[in-house]
């Protein structure tokens, strides 16, 4: 049951009485089939509620093998983890009045029920919270079947306070995602100034009245005229040759992959053992203070310090700098915006986007004084961490004003709140 009391005068029902399941194609039967319609696959509907109508396609070209829907039906998703964070949505403005869209989608179609109040229904936490425990089928695969939406028991009070309360919520949710759009386009600026101070630090240094030269290569530019350029080799060696992460003296050692380090940042966001992993495959052997570099996928930048002597999967490389290179400089040069263009253009040469050893050895690196290389890594980790806090402070807010959304939804539809 959706909710165990609600007030006196609401009725419930079950949701089969109230709501057609996955409705039949007859409605569109005898339309022309070169007729245009939307066409939504999962990832045009967000976790708020808003479907993105940018597709369309002959009613011919995706009749058989999608989902039917119409105008007024409330799309819910039926797959893990989709299901669980929220994805659905009141289908308006269909091209046509009608859509096709993913088999992962349950559709609702009220019979006795406002339709916004319906998708309210399915958006609430309780809906999401009990569904989860129903859901059947292999890890990953969890599916919510249909006869839990069918025999669901949910609150019914009258059509006009159905209304009154999808149309409180209306207002109130798109105040709340205003917010959260203004806070994420924050994060966006936060994001771009870290990338800018980055960029610049390991490619012009820290004095804007520095004296520049030439450095003859397209995609580094300009550098300090006291710098050196020196190929990748001569300043960086990566390690070659795996060990076993299943042997005793590696099996209990943090085993770093590319999930966990955050793209952009350098910081590690995970934390795991070989053997937590169920790693059987080799793995290279890092040494504390040596920078790992995931070498598939350059486009997400993600590098790190390794924080201890440990392990890093195959689809990274560990990376041991000399006596003329910092660690920490290498990292700021690895996350940097000229090195990312280089190699994420190299990657796409071939069918798994993949940076190689060998395109790594002639590239070149800028050098810096060892004195200056710690001063810019000084003022970029001191900088950095006040982005890194401001963006903390942001991304908390951010999922306190969609538990607040939540709570409010719920709320609403389950009579636990009175609806002005």
């Amino acid at each position: 049951m959706l909710a165990p009391a609600y007030p006196n005068h609401w009725e419930s029902s079950r949701l089969r009485f109230v709501c057609e399941f996955n409705p039949s194609k007859r409605q569109i039967a005898d339309l022309d089939p070169s007729i245009p319609v939307s066409f939504i696959p999962m990832e045009k509907v967000s976790e708020d509620g808003v479907m993105k109508l940018d597709d369309e396609r002959p009613i011919e070209a995706v009749s058989n093998g999608f989902t039917f829907f119409a105008d007024g039906d409330v799309v819910v998703a039926k797959i893990t983890p989709c299901f669980e964070n929220g994805k659905g949505a009141e289908c308006k403005g269909l091209i046509n009045g009608f859509g096709f869209g993913t088999t992962e989608f349950h559709v609702l179609r009220s019979k006795h029920l406002d339709s916004r109040y319906l998708f309210y229904i399915t958006a609430s936490e309780p809906f999401r919270t009990i569904g989860a425990t129903e859901m059947s089928g292999a890890a990953g695969q969890k599916r919510v079947p249909e006869s839990f939406l069918q025999n669901l028991i949910v609150p019914l009070p009258p059509l006009p306070t159905q209304r009154r309360i999808a149309a409180y919520l209306d207002c109130k949710t798109r105040q709340i995602d205003l917010l959260v759009a203004e806070k994420e386009t924050l994060l966006g600026l936060l994001e771009e100034k870290r990338a800018s101070l980055i960029s610049h630090a390991v490619t012009r240094g820290l004095h804007p009245k520095a004296k520049l030269k030439p450095s003859g290569i397209p995609w580094l530019g300009d550098v300090p005229v006291h710098w050196e350029l020196k190929p990748f080799r001569h300043v960086v060696s990566i390690a070659s040759g795996q060990v076993d992460p299943r042997a005793d003296e590696f099996k209990q050692a943090i085993l770093i992959a590319p999930n966990h380090i955050e793209s952009g940042t350098g910081r590690l966001v995970g934390r795991e053992t070989a053997i937590d992993q169920g790693a059987i495959s080799g793995k290279y052997l890092v040494r504390q203070g040596e920078v790992i570099y995931s070498k598939i996928r350059p486009e997400l930048r993600k590098a790190c310090i390794a924080p201890e002597d440990c392990l890093c999967s195959a689809d990274m490389y560990p990376m041991r700098t000399g006596g003329e290179l910092l660690p920490e400089f290498l990292l700021y040069f690895l996350l940097g915006e000229a090195f990312s263009r280089l190699v994420v253009l190299e990657s796409m040469r071939v069918a798994m986007p993949k940076v190689n050893r060998e395109m790594l050895a002639p590239c070149a690196i800028p050098v810096p004084p060892l004195a200056e290389q710690t001063e810019i890594t000084r003022v970029l980790r001191n900088t950095l961490s006040a982005i890194d806090s401001a963006t903390q402070e942001i991304q908390t807010s951010i999922t306190l004003l969609r538990e607040k959304r939540s709570s409010l939804i719920s709320a609403a539809v389950t009579g636990e709140m009175a609806v002005p």
